[in-house]
């Protein structure tokens, strides 16, 4: 089907990327290079490091909703991983979800190797803790419907995690 689609035959895709999981890599690979190019032009390098840190954001935020083939691979890529439906359905909601919080978890691992530069290793532990802590109680509020919030199953998992991580951020 792949190579169908493709215009090209089997052979031919396992001569140039060995299989068909190396091929979406390579697609994934391009992607992932064009946002980072798309990224780096409009970045300004005169201006202060949190200015640079806010126009990345903003820059990421702006190129990634833009780009609908990076959502568009999930449901491409999943099945890969798992051969039952149900669970792809799930799961490719769960990304969904989850890409949300993508800029946080960014941020914060920018912020964490800046404490850790400086030595200053207990203030990402202690941030580490609180977002999971805060995410363990997002999780049981959001997953299971507790205290009159809808119960949202495995979305409510990714809601908590965005929650949690954006919560880290600040």
């Amino acid at each position: 089907e792949v190579s169908r689609d493709a215009q090209t035959t089997k052979p031919m895709i396992y001569y140039y990327f060995g299989s068909k999981e190396g091929l979406y890599g390579s697609i994934v690979r391009q992607i992932l290079e064009e946002m980072a190019d798309a990224i780096r032009i409009h970045m300004p390098s005169h201006v202060s490091p949190p200015e640079q840190v806010r126009a990345y954001c903003t820059r990421y935020l702006d190129h990634f909703l833009c780009q609908e083939e990076i959502i568009a691979l999930v449901p491409v890529l999943f099945p890969l991983m798992h051969d039952d439906p149900h669970v792809q359905k799930i799961g490719i909601a769960f990304c969904r979800i989850r890409f949300l919080g993508i800029v946080p978890m960014v941020l914060t691992a920018s912020l964490k190797s800046f404490y850790d530069g400086i030595g200053r290793t207990h203030v990402h532990m202690i941030v580490a803790i609180v977002m999971n802590i805060l995410n363990l109680l997002l999780c049981w509020l959001l997953v299971f419907g507790k205290l009159g919030l809808p119960a949202l199953g495995v979305n409510g998992a990714a809601w908590a995690a965005v929650l949690s991580g954006g919560f880290g951020m600040l």
